[in-house]
């Protein structure tokens, strides 16, 4: 068997590195079907970001698919065509089988290497199994679980494979992921096989109903599904309708180490003096950058890291520049309490439980150097002069392009989390910009 696995982008796409995470010892090819417009003709919010983290997916084969036509009832058609051209890409390259994915999908690795195993030697040309679904948090679980399935792996056959809402599909499930042949049809139990479905857990959760393949068929009252969303915690964990029934809450371990995307980061007071920097640097033109664990919490997984201990900012150390930023980040309301070495100041706030951390960097005709406890740490010169705006988290913040500055910082694979939580000074056994 050769496996592909298909994946269906538009929004979402911050749990795809954590997805493709949990299978990619299962796969042998991905391949990534995306779109900047949605079915319903709607743009993305960020195509910048989607197409950062869709090319950081290992030999990834992408596929731009862009609607002719954004007609709600042709939505669910829409999307069968999207993972169709997926499929033919599987073939093309090789494969003998392929699964269809979506960016909230997860499986584990034992059981899906298991039920791999058995559709290979039982020599079946379809499957599904059932599904567990997340709401609002990679923690909180739906209960009971759903009556509903989604299709797993499928064999392709030149001539023969094709898709369709299929009427006497063996099961219930998305009928725009149905592949036929299907007469000899794997069904896992649910204790074999489960999909874990996050399709509640994200950034945007707007985005998520506005841009539903069924829209167009489902009656939603999507105003009541979002009140409902917001005020679960308020509301004691009350039933929740999904929409489609009434559910419970289940609290559940971080099996897949998804991030929170609920942290209502806007009205953080620690996010509040980040904006309150960021403002008053740019407003008379300090050169300073917002930077390390802060920068990438914020832009990867728009929260900031619970177990950060400090705010990280870097600023270049010139007299004049370096005087401009105290005396900006006093009128703020920061006291600078400490100098542990030349190359760093720490202040802190009434208001924060997080200490400021400057760090100050020199620049040569090459690279901009600073100090640290383990070396001397370096970001070469054009990453740091050519500096851009960049939204993160609703607000503006000048600074070093994304993609290279966590290169050189966290390596290629920085869009994957490294730990979960850690020490102080554990973050330095994961810095690669290190002399």
């Amino acid at each position: 068997m050769k496996l592909a696995a298909v994946y269906n982008v538009f929004d979402g796409e911050e749990l795809l590195p954590y997805s493709y995470r949990s299978i990619s010892n299962c796969v042998d090819e991905i391949i990534i079907v995306f779109q900047e417009i949605s079915n319903y003709g709607h743009q993305h919010e960020d195509k910048h970001k989607l197409n950062l983290i869709i090319n950081k997916i290992p030999n990834a084969h992408l596929i731009k698919f862009s609607p002719k036509s954004f007609d709600p009832v042709g939505a669910e058609r829409r999307e069968r065509q999207k993972r169709a051209l997926g499929a033919k890409k599987a073939l093309e390259i090789g494969c003998t089988h392929c699964i269809f994915m979506d960016c909230d999908e997860f499986y584990i690795e034992k059981q899906f290497l298991k039920a791999k195993t058995e559709i290979e030697s039982g020599d079946y040309n379809n499957s599904a199994c059932q599904l567990v679904t997340y709401y609002k948090k990679p923690t909180y679980r739906l209960t009971p679980n759903e009556n509903y399935y989604v299709p797993f792996i499928f064999k392709l056959e030149p001539g023969k494979t094709s898709f369709s809402n299929f009427s006497d599909f063996p099961v219930h499930c998305d009928p725009s992921r149905k592949a036929a042949p299907y007469d000899r049809m794997k069904i896992f139990k649910r204790e074999q096989l489960e999909m874990h479905h996050m399709t509640m857990v994200r950034r945007n959760i707007d985005a998520k109903f506005t841009n539903h393949s069924l829209l167009g068929r489902l009656n939603i009252d999507l105003d009541n599904v979002k009140e409902e969303y917001n005020d679960l915690e308020k509301n004691n964990f009350a039933k929740v309708s999904y929409p489609f029934e009434n559910y419970g809450i289940a609290h559940v371990d971080n099996i897949f180490s998804v991030p929170d995307f609920s942290v209502d980061i806007l009205n953080d007071s620690d996010f509040s003096l980040i904006k309150k920097i960021e403002k008053e640097f740019q407003n008379i033109s300090i050169d300073g950058w917002l930077s390390s664990g802060t920068y990438l919490s914020l832009y990867r997984e728009n929260r900031l890291f619970p177990w950060d201990i400090d705010i990280d900012y870097d600023v270049l150390n010139e007299s004049k520049n370096l005087e401009a930023a105290i005396q900006c980040l006093k009128k703020i309301g920061f006291t600078e309490f400490s100098r542990p070495s030349y190359k760093q100041i720490l202040f802190k706030h009434k208001k924060s439980n997080r200490i400021l951390d400057i760090y100050l960097w020199d620049k040569n005709e090459t690279e901009y150097i600073s100090k640290c406890d383990a070396g001397t740490l370096f970001y070469p010169e054009k990453i740091i002069k050519n500096k851009m705006q960049v939204r993160i988290a609703g607000a503006d913040f000048l600074v070093p392009e994304p993609d290279g500055y966590f290169k050189c910082r966290y390596g290629e694979d920085w869009i994957y989390p490294k730990r979960t939580s850690g020490l102080p000074g554990a973050g330095w056994k994961i810095t690669k910009n290190i002399k």
